[in-house]
């Protein structure tokens, strides 16, 4: 065990062992069935009995369960802030949280020490499955390096901040990945992927690093990415981790084209339609819709995430909690809508850019009004001239009547304050 390791459970240990007791127990669920229906049954209780403590909750029959909840938009608690707030603690006890605001205003919430030491349990535990674990030596990207230099060596971290994904930026990981210290890598799928493709132009082998895995978040992971990561790295474990601020770890998808397996220990997740409060069926695109369990603090009951998911079969508790969804298609403002109103999905774009997988490494797609659209491509070859005309047509086509596309051919994709990158976005929402 090395020292990072010892120092950790050292400082857990201190502090009551909340974070190792939350790794057992999640352990512990995936093997035991008994005790995953106990403890989902015993959290389940005890939080419906602390929505007592809260004022937009505390009227109602918590006997009913779930059910009797209304879906609740972030906008209403952020509006109405104290009465979302449970009086059983004091603030300046909890923790506070601020989302990126990456699609709309920036939100804050409050967690209880416990609820944030469960929340790093998650990121160890999940990350376990694909090398990551506390004291292995990782490369973090994120848009802006927020760690002291301090901090990073005590966790073991080499942040490399991707505002700008240009060729100092790719140079500068090569060489932090030549250095074979870096086992896993977690950030944007965006700048992972382009990553591996600059290893691979530079002749970079699989033995010209050390990487074990590779855990993604905050933007959709396409099967193209996985192909170009395993391409430069080899037979690596490969994490697309589905988690926010506000919650924790929420899914986790492993395989290409796999499902999402649900945190369904710690959270309640619903599919519920577009255009109102029932649930998907099968098949279809719909609102994930999360209950936190632990959110004691500051409750967050049928919380609308603005994030749509796919169910392809329908699997739950018996609780009623789904245990995997197929695929994240993005969220609101990653939804297109063509100028004869039908919306389109991201998800079905990535089907359609498929056929342009050995010329074109990324894209984005942006609306930008009801009929002009842009699509950003970046070539994974030095011309891309012989292929504009049929992807013209084939956006075109999907686009539909009235659609005016521009396709323009660059270096790097449009970034949100957040320093995601996502394929697609809707300026009209």
């Amino acid at each position: 065990m090395n020292f990072r390791k010892l120092a950790f459970n050292l400082v857990d240990s201190m502090r009551g062992g909340l974070i190792n007791t939350e790794l057992k127990r999640l352990e512990r669920s995936e093997i035991d069935k008994d005790f995953y229906n106990a403890e989902k049954s015993a959290s389940m209780r005890t939080f419906l009995a602390s929505l007592r403590d809260v004022p937009s909750y505390k009227d109602l029959d918590m006997s009913k369960g779930l059910e009797q909840f209304s879906v609740i938009q972030k906008k209403t608690i952020q509006s109405d802030r104290s009465n979302f707030l449970s009086t059983a603690y004091q603030r300046g006890d909890l923790i506070k949280v601020s989302t990126s605001g990456s699609y709309g205003l920036p939100a804050e919430y409050y967690l209880t020490k416990q609820k944030k030491a469960q929340q790093l349990a998650e990121v160890i535990h999940y990350g376990r499955k694909v090398g990551y674990d506390v004291g292995v030596k990782h490369m973090y990207i994120r848009s802006v390096v927020h760690k002291s230099a301090f901090k990073q060596y005590l966790q073991n971290e080499h942040y490399l901040g991707c505002k700008d994904l240009d060729d100092r930026f790719l140079q500068r990981a090569r060489e932090v990945l030549k250095g074979r210290q870096v086992k896993v890598i977690i950030g944007f799928p965006t700048a992972i992927s382009m990553i591996a493709d600059y290893c691979l132009r530079k002749g970079d082998t699989k033995s010209s690093c050390s990487i074990k895995g590779v855990i993604t978040s905050s933007e959709n992971l396409s099967e193209q990415q996985r192909e170009i990561m395993k391409k430069a790295w080899g037979d690596i474990g490969i994490c697309s981790r589905y988690s926010t601020e506000e919650f924790g770890v929420l899914a986790c998808q492993y395989e290409a084209g796999g499902d999402f397996l649900i945190n369904s220990l710690n959270y309640h997740i619903e599919i519920l339609k577009i255009d109102s409060d029932l649930p998907c069926r099968e098949g279809e695109i719909g609102r994930i819709v999360v209950t936190d369990l632990h959110s004691f603090a500051n409750p967050l009951v049928r919380y609308d995430t603005g994030d749509l998911g796919l169910i392809e079969r329908r699997e739950t508790d018996e609780f009623g909690s789904l245990l995997a969804f197929k695929s994240l298609s993005g969220r609101g403002v990653q939804v297109i809508v063509t100028p004869s109103g039908e919306l389109k999905y991201p998800l079905y774009l990535d089907t359609i850019m498929e056929r342009f997988e050995d010329t074109i490494l990324q894209y984005q797609l942006i609306q930008e009004t009801k009929s002009d659209f842009r699509l950003l491509v970046i070539p994974k070859v030095p011309s891309i001239d012989g292929i504009l005309n049929d992807l013209n047509i084939t956006m075109l086509r999907w686009l539909g009547e009235g659609a005016i596309l521009n396709i323009e051919v660059v270096k790097s994709l449009e970034m949100l304050p957040s320093g995601k990158r996502p394929y697609v976005i809707n300026k009209t929402l």
